[in-house]
């Protein structure tokens, strides 16, 4: 039995979850307490369909949903790979410095791999236990996914006015050595951004669902984590997306967005910044084909 087919409305949803919402949730804006209340209340359960609900439902920012989603998204799209902790995908490279900094690469040496270079984007860098970073382009690339203490891996964080309550920063990679038997099965790569944002959207709307007192705003949030749910469920077992139905999911999620914005603002002190978190994956959506 699903999430969904369990509760009639967030009100029953909320009621399984002690302490939703913001009004109680203070202390999550903290990033390290956040991610203890993740550790210990969220990662337990294996349905990574649940973490984004839980997760969504005690964020204390926009930050925090962002995680509840990220965190479920890394682990489906990697679905054969084991997790511990909050984990960081990251790929983004140095396209302005002059000279920029050197991509990820790697060479081998013998069976093993020694990874160098640097990744410019990294979510939740002062609490990541593991990163998985992207090494080489085109058919060269692979995925290997890394502790965090690994020899010749360091980070270093940056401030941020988007998501502000989330350490942000960068990944060096200096000589990692890594065995061949570390490279991640990477066959469904390809749907992480359209999975990153659904399941971002679903903790967005179990956020809403959590604090909103408007009947109906509860009505068209639970409606459309519903459907959510089921679009992902889909992905689970078929592994693929029905992207007319993404693009539909997304019209409504920015409906709510919307209709959101004047009783969450004022409960969500960094809203009108925060909710581009939201906002930022429609054009994208809207455009895609095939």
């Amino acid at each position: 039995m699903t999430v969904f087919e369990k509760h009639m409305d967030w009100v029953s949803l909320n009621l399984d979850i002690e302490g939703a919402g913001l009004k109680n949730n203070g202390e999550l804006l903290v990033e390290c307490k956040f991610k203890q209340f993740w550790t210990e209340s969220v990662e337990p359960h294996s349905d990574l369909i649940v973490q984004a609900i839980l997760a969504g439902q005690r964020a204390g920012c926009l930050a925090s949903v962002f995680i509840a989603g990220y965190q479920s998204a890394i682990r489906e799209t990697f679905s054969g790979s084991d997790f511990s902790g909050w984990s960081a995908f990251a790929v983004s490279e140095d396209r302005k410095g002059n000279p920029p900094l050197p991509g990820v690469d790697y060479h081998e040496d013998g069976s093993d791999l020694i990874v160098s270079g640097h990744k410019t984007w990294v979510a939740a860098v002062d609490a990541i236990d593991e990163i998985i970073v992207k090494a080489g382009r085109g058919d060269r690339a692979i995925f290997i996914k890394l502790p965090r203490n690994i020899v010749g891996l360091s980070f270093s964080s940056r401030p941020s006015k988007f998501l502000s309550e989330m350490s942000q920063g960068s990944a060096h990679l200096a000589d990692v050595c890594v065995s061949a038997e570390d490279v991640l099965d990477d066959r469904y790569v390809s749907f992480f951004g359209k999975l990153e944002t659904l399941y971002i959207y679903l903790a967005f709307l179990a956020f809403i669902g959590a604090n909103t007192e408007s009947l109906s705003l509860g009505e068209q949030s639970f409606s459309a984590a519903k459907e959510l749910e089921d679009t992902l469920q889909g992905f689970s077992l078929k592994h693929d997306l029905d992207l007319d139905r993404i693009k539909r999911l997304d019209l409504e999620v920015q409906k709510i967005r919307e209709s959101a914005t004047d009783e969450l603002g004022v409960l969500q002190k960094n809203w009108s910044t925060d909710s581009r978190l939201i906002s930022m994956y429609s054009p994208g959506i809207q455009k895609s084909s095939g």
